[in-house]
């Protein structure tokens, strides 16, 4: 039986067209049989990838990171049902959209979460999602305007890292390198 509890794939050209759908799902490698593996990073090198993707990931997986897949928000619920997952990193248009939103109960045990250069406008998160946030980095989201949520209800989180612009042009967040609700804000421009 493999033990792999690590593994990084590069996906590149057309991959795992299904003829069931044809043409019309992408399908990952299914990786649930990898019942150790603790750590996933996945890139996509593949155009186009704005249809519907599939994943299998292994329900102990605790740390994951996606890059350039240009999936919709509404794709990313499947990875926020992980009953494991620490550490998610969004990287380089990882998902695509003018607004993501957060659900119930999505990434129940997420303690790390870093978005960098996604082209979302605004975040909202229900009152119950990221229970266990302690720090949310966001670098190179040039169009986030709005951060429409419940992090004052987070009791968990610590801080917010937001690097591009000048936190105070951002609505929901009123300050910059001070304390905000008992928050720590932190904002970096240029990075």
């Amino acid at each position: 039986m493999l033990k792999l509890r690590k593994l990084n794939c590069i996906f590149s050209g057309t991959f795992g067209y299904s003829d069931k759908v044809k043409g019309r799902c992408v399908h990952f490698p299914r990786l649930e049989f990898l019942s150790h593996l603790e750590s996933l990073k996945l890139v996509s090198n593949s155009y186009p990838a704005k249809l519907p993707h599939v994943f299998s990931f292994p329900s102990k997986l605790r740390e994951s990171t996606l890059s350039k897949f240009h999936l919709p928000w509404s794709q990313i619920s499947s990875i926020g049902e992980l009953p494991n997952l620490e550490i998610l990193k969004l990287l380089l248009r990882a998902f695509e959209g003018h607004k993501w939103e957060v659900k119930d109960s999505e990434f129940p045990e997420l303690k790390y979460l870093e978005s960098d250069d996604l082209n979302i406008a605004q975040l909202s998160v229900s009152e119950d999602a990221f229970p266990m946030l302690e720090p949310l980095v966001l670098t190179k989201c040039k169009q986030l305007e709005e951060i429409l949520s419940h992090f004052d209800d987070i009791v968990s989180l610590k801080s917010i890292e937001y690097c591009d612009k000048e936190l105070e042009e951002v609505q929901g967040v009123t300050a910059s390198e001070e304390e905000v609700n008992g928050l720590g804000i932190l904002s970096c421009a240029n990075p």
